[in-house]
Parts: C-alpha cells; sequence; structure tokens
C-alpha cells in the first residue's frame, strides 16, 4: 500500500512540475514577443524621426518603412 502511495505522489509531482514547465515556456514566449514588438515599434520611431530631421517626404518615408529587406541567397559566398 505504502509502494502504491509514493507511486501516485510521484506521478502528481511529474504532473504539476510539466504542467508548470509548459505554462513557463508560454509565458516566456509571449514576454519575448511582446518584447521584441516593442523593440520594432522604437527603433520605426527612431527612423521615421531622422527621415522627418532630413526632410524626407511623406511618400519618401512611407517607401522606406515599407520597403522589403532583400534576402541573399549565398550568404558568406561572394559573387562573381
Amino acid at each position: 500500500m505504502l509502494n502504491m502511495l509514493a507511486t501516485s505522489e510521484a506521478s502528481a509531482a511529474v504532473a504539476i512540475v510539466t504542467m508548470a514547465g509548459g505554462i513557463l515556456v508560454a509565458l516566456i514566449s509571449v514576454i519575448a514577443f511582446n518584447m521584441r514588438r516593442v523593440r520594432e515599434n522604437a527603433y520605426n520611431a527612431r527612423l521615421k524621426q531622422m527621415m522627418i530631421e532630413r526632410g524626407m517626404s511623406a511618400e519618401e518615408i512611407e517607401r522606406v518603412i515599407n520597403a522589403q529587406p532583400r534576402h541573399t541567397h549565398n550568404r558568406g559566398q561572394q559573387s562573381l
């Protein structure tokens, strides 16, 4: 009987630790995602302020903000 009680307590402990770990992973993911959004928004605000200070028009600023970065497929290799 004592062995059965110890086994069920261990199973409960494993279940609690597993659930706590899952919640912790989800919480860290949400925090990291939101921190990234805050940094991106701060970067974009600073970029816009710099472009305004340089005298760029609203159309030029919009074009820069909406531009997609070019991805190179051969990173680290020199192009000929």
